[in-house]
């Protein structure tokens, strides 16, 4: 809860950005010194990971934390310290607060960070991304996947968030481009079950009609690409304003308990040259709808 006489308004309008201003200008702060963060940390008496998370944007900072670190750095330009003391209120609301007893707290700061980007590479060898999915397919999907005896308003609230998260990418009238990867493997199995139910032939004419929309790219790597780099394994690149065109983020989705949302440089960059390639390797967009088609058709 804010405490009293703090307003929790993002300066910007979005709370995502206003940590993200703040952390860049901390961490330039911090740089600037020649100071590593174990060594700013210690003098702050904090622990180690509280910076990491502040200065890689998951968490914001309290005002007297932030008046603290800007003495200890010695930013005393009182237009400066204004301007980042304005970000400080905003930079501790969480977009995604409601879901807090359902998506745990690194996936909530992915999804806010994915809220203010201004593009988004994603790929994945399973199963159709949260972000594609029509709300049959988020169903069945959250079941197939939850834990045996998950309350099913937990499952509810989930299905929420996914379908939440939807509208505010893909509807947004400021919506970020958007490419999608998958494995063949993703439309086979989908292309397979048509026959069964509507579920799965009501997702590959989705897949097939948000394809066509402007601003979003979907690719498939076929089965002839028999080995690639980043096989087996999920992951994201957020591009985030006035960043670095080679991405800001990653988020790796290694499993339930080690998804990973990191901005190292050498880690997004590696991240950047392997989707780079798997997107040299996919079929091209018009390959790509030509596939779906036939396998609407009934083909092979």
């Amino acid at each position: 809860m804010p405490r009293p006489g703090e307003a929790r308004v993002a300066v910007t309008g979005k709370p995502a950005l206003d940590r993200l201003f703040l952390r860049r200008a901390l961490r330039a702060a911090r740089d600037a010194t020649g100071h590593t963060q174990a060594e700013v940390a210690d003098a702050m008496g904090w622990s180690s990971s509280k910076l990491l998370r502040i200065e890689s944007g998951q968490f914001g900072i309290r005002m007297n934390d932030l008046v603290a670190l800007l003495d200890f750095y010695k930013i005393s330009d009182e237009d400066e310290v204004t301007r980042l003391r304005g970000y400080a209120p905003g930079s501790r609301v969480d977009d995604w607060d409601k879901y807090r007893h359902v998506l745990k707290p690194e996936y909530r700061a992915y999804l806010s960070l994915e809220g203010i980007a201004t593009r988004i590479r994603h790929f994945h060898p399973i199963v159709v991304p949260g972000l594609l999915q029509t709300p049959g397919y988020v169903r069945r999907g959250i079941e197939a996947f939850a834990p045996p005896g998950t309350d099913p308003d937990v499952q509810q609230l989930q299905r929420a968030a996914r379908l939440q998260r939807q509208e505010q990418i893909l509807a947004a009238p400021d919506s970020p481009d958007v490419h999608f990867i998958l494995d063949e493997a993703v439309i086979r199995r989908i292309a397979d079950n048509t026959a069964r139910d509507d579920v799965h032939r009501g997702q590959l004419e989705h897949l097939l009609a948000i394809s066509r929309r402007p601003g979003i790219t979907l690719q498939v790597l076929p089965f002839d690409r028999s080995l690639y780099p980043g096989m087996g394994s999920p992951f994201t690149i957020l591009d985030l304003p006035d960043g670095d065109t080679r991405g800001d983020y990653i988020y790796l989705e290694q499993s339930r308990a080690n998804s990973a949302l990191r901005d190292e440089r050498t880690d997004v960059d590696q991240y950047h040259d392997i989707f780079a390639t798997l997107s040299s390797l996919a079929l091209s967009p018009e390959g790509t709808a030509a596939l779906i088609t036939k396998l609407l058709a009934g083909g092979d």
